[in-house]
């Protein structure tokens, strides 16, 4: 699949994060959407739950309905600045090598697909993206 193409990439990039994916998805899920855009859609996930968690990285992707979940153990940002991490160029930690447009390229992917996506976090557990299509 896609994620576990992706999945064996990241772990050349991020050696020492211990990189784990578990996939539940329903084998009559289909997506309208290009593979490409939707690769880049996942890559930018992927890489924000990778690179600002520390070790031990769980990435599980599933699927509910007519929604994509994607849920890690990031230890992520208070709940009053989530709304604000689709702006371009947002940074919360300026010590951390980073643009600020992961999740903004995300976004309007999104948007052009007019998808719902949205986030939840609980700081120092979990975050989760969903998206419903």
């Amino acid at each position: 699949t896609t994620a576990n193409a992706l999945l064996s990439d990241l772990n050349i990039l991020y050696p020492d994060k211990n990189i784990k994916l578990e996939l539940d998805i329903n084998e009559n899920f289909l997506l309208n959407a290009d593979k490409v855009i939707f690769n880049i859609l996942l890559e930018n996930i992927f890489t924000n739950a990778i690179k600002f968690n520390w070790e031990d990285v769980l990435i599980k992707v599933y699927n509910k309905w007519n929604s994509l979940f994607i849920e890690d153990n990031w230890n992520w940002i208070e709940k009053d600045k989530l709304k604000s991490i689709w702006e371009k160029f947002k940074r919360y930690d300026v010590n951390i090598e980073w643009f600020g447009v992961w999740l903004f390229i995300v976004k309007r992917i999104a948007e052009i697909y007019n998808w719902w996506i949205d986030v939840e976090s609980t700081v120092w557990k979990w975050t989760t993206f969903t998206s419903k299509f």
